[in-house]
C-alpha cells in the first residue's frame, strides 16, 4: 500500500505546499527533475526521428508508411549511433550540413578510364551530402538516373531477376556496370596490361597520375606492400622527376610521401620558371613602360605618314577625274582655264594690227 501511495506521489504535479524545506533535499529533486526532463526530450526526439526515418524507407520501397513505438533497446542503439554519426557528419561538409552536389556526367559504358572517373565523381559527391547519401539504396537510385537508357534498362532485368529480396548496395551497383563493361575474367588482364603501360603523361601532375594508378590497383587482386606501392609509382613517373629523386639523399618511405614531395618540387620549379621568364623580358626591354611607348610613338607617326598618303593620293585621284569644259583638257576646271585669257590677247593683237 505504502508502495502504491508513493507511486501516485511521484506521478503528481508536486505543490507549493509539498515543497521541501531542506537546501540539500531541493537540489537533488531538482538535479533528478533537470535529468528527467532531459530523458524525456530525447526520447520525444529520438521517436519523431524514427518515425520520419520510417516514412522515407516506406516511400523508397513503394509501401505504406507505419509507425512503431520504440522499445527501450531501440531506444539506447538509436542514441548511440545519433551521437556516432554526428561528428563524422559535421567534419565532413561546413557546419554538418549537406553540400548539394552536381549532376554526374552520362555514363555510357565505353572504356574503363570512363568508368573510373564516373565512379569517383559519384564517390565525391556521397562525401559532399553524407547525409542525404547515407543508405545504399538512395545512392544506386541517385546514379542510375545518369546512365544511358539501355543501360538503365538492363539494370532494371537485373534487379527484377534478383532471387534475393536485399537492398541494392553500391558495390553491387558498380560490379554490375563494371562486367557489362567488360567480361570480369578479361578485365583482370586489361586492367593488369593498363597498370603495366601506364606512365606519366607530359604536363599531367603527380597527383593526378598516382590517384589514376591507384584507381587500377584497386581493381587488381595482386597485393603489394607500401615500399613495392612506392616503387611502381617512381619507375612509372616522368625522367625528369626520376632524376630528381635519384638526386636526394633520402627518398620518403611511403608513396603519399613521395607525391607530396615532388609536388612541392613541381611548384617551386613552376615558380622559378615563371620568375627566371619576367626576368629576361625586363632585361631585353628596359623599362617596362618604354616597349609601350616606342610602340605608340612609332604608331602614331605611321598614321600621319599614312593620313598624309592618303590625302595625296585622294587628290591626284580628283585631279585625273577634273576636264574643262572650255579647252576640253584634263587637270583642271574652267574657271582654272587659260585659254579665254589667250584667246582675248590675240583678239588684242589682231585689232592693234589693223
Amino acid at each position: 500500500m505504502s508502495e502504491q501511495l508513493r507511486e501516485d506521489s511521484a506521478s503528481m504535479p508536486i505543490t507549493d505546499t509539498e515543497l521541501p524545506t531542506s537546501t540539500s533535499t531541493i537540489n537533488e529533486q531538482i538535479k533528478e527533475l533537470k535529468k528527467r526532463e532531459a530523458d524525456l526530450q530525447k526520447r520525444i526526439q529520438l521517436k519523431e526521428l524514427k518515425d520520419k526515418v520510417a516514412r522515407m524507407e516506406a516511400v523508397l520501397e513503394g509501401q505504406p508508411t507505419r509507425s512503431t513505438p520504440a522499445t527501450e533497446e531501440e531506444i539506447t542503439q538509436l542514441d548511440t549511433d545519433a551521437e556516432a554519426a554526428e561528428p563524422r557528419a559535421q567534419s565532413t561538409t561546413p557546419q554538418g550540413k549537406d553540400i548539394h552536389p552536381k549532376d554526374l556526367p552520362e555514363y555510357k559504358g565505353k572504356s574503363l578510364r570512363e568508368y573510373t572517373d564516373w565512379v569517383d565523381c559519384a564517390v565525391n559527391a556521397f562525401r559532399l551530402a553524407p547525409r542525404r547519401f547515407a543508405q545504399e539504396g538512395v545512392r544506386v537510385a541517385w546514379a542510375q538516373q545518369f546512365l544511358t537508357p539501355s543501360l538503365k534498362t538492363t539494370w532494371s532485368d537485373y534487379i527484377r531477376t534478383k532471387e534475393e529480396e536485399s537492398d541494392t548496395t553500391w558495390k553491387e551497383f558498380t560490379t554490375f556496370l563494371l562486367d557489362k563493361l567488360e567480361d570480369p575474367g578479361n578485365r583482370e588482364l586489361s586492367v593488369h596490361m593498363a597498370h603495366a603501360r601506364a606512365t606519366q603523361r607530359k604536363g599531367q601532375t603527380v597527383a593526378d597520375f598516382e590517384a589514376y594508378l591507384t584507381s587500377l590497383e584497386a581493381q587488381m587482386t595482386t597485393a603489394w606492400t607500401e615500399k613495392e606501392k612506392r616503387n611502381n609509382l617512381i619507375a612509372k613517373l616522368r625522367v625528369d622527376l626520376q632524376h630528381h629523386l635519384a638526386s636526394l639523399p633520402t627518398i620518403p618511405e611511403t608513396r603519399s610521401g613521395v607525391v607530396t614531395l615532388l609536388t612541392r618540387w613541381e611548384r617551386t620549379k613552376k615558380r622559378l620558371e615563371t620568375e627566371t621568364m619576367n626576368a629576361s623580358s625586363k632585361r631585353k626591354f628596359g623599362d617596362n613602360d618604354a616597349p609601350i611607348k616606342r610602340s605608340q610613338g612609332a604608331e602614331a607617326a605611321h598614321r600621319k605618314f599614312k593620313v598624309e598618303d592618303s590625302e595625296s593620293a585622294t587628290n591626284k585621284k580628283k585631279e585625273t577625274k577634273l576636264r574643262c569644259y572650255k579647252c576640253d583638257k584634263v587637270g583642271h576646271l574652267a574657271r582654272d582655264c587659260r585659254k579665254p585669257k589667250e584667246d582675248a590677247t590675240n583678239k588684242g593683237k589682231a585689232s592693234g594690227s589693223h
